[in-house]
């Protein structure tokens, strides 16, 4: 069950396990504005970097990284992408208040890797552990 925890990828408002904050990565979809959420599992050094031994957090981590390649994020004073309360990258938008693109490959890039979440997020839907709390065999609960 340790790989399925690792795999457990939730959007914000599913009925998932509550992650406390400083375990928590989020990424947030631009286009659609979903939040995904994973737990973190502690470092691994792989090729160099510190990653994390999640499989999800690591995708997330992944997913923020397309994302500050395929928009225009606020800088803070010493030039780091800012992040808000919740651990979402902030974003520049235009005068329509849409986020400001880098360039169309960058987001197609993004769209491309947005879809791997979701594939991740059903599987681990599909195969539900217990932490899920859902189980998918009857039981009378709903």
């Amino acid at each position: 069950m340790t790989l399925l925890n690792k795999m457990r990828l939730s959007i914000d408002g599913d009925r998932a396990p509550i992650i406390p904050g400083v375990r928590e990565v989020r990424f947030q979809d631009p286009q659609t504005g979903y939040s995904y959420i994973a737990g973190k599992y502690g470092d691994d050094m792989v090729d160099g970097a510190v990653v994390d031994h999640g499989v999800a957090s690591r995708m997330l981590g992944r997913a923020n990284q397309l994302l500050a390649q395929a928009y225009v994020t606020k800088k803070d004073a010493a030039g780091k992408p800012m992040v808000d309360e919740k651990g979402h990258l902030v974003l520049e938008l235009d005068a329509s208040g849409k986020p400001m693109a880098t360039s169309a490959d960058a987001v197609l890039k993004l769209r491309r890797y947005v879809g791997l979440l979701d594939a991740l997020r059903q599987v681990s839907r599909a195969l539900d552990g217990p932490v899920g709390g859902g189980g998918g065999g009857g039981g009378g609960e709903e």
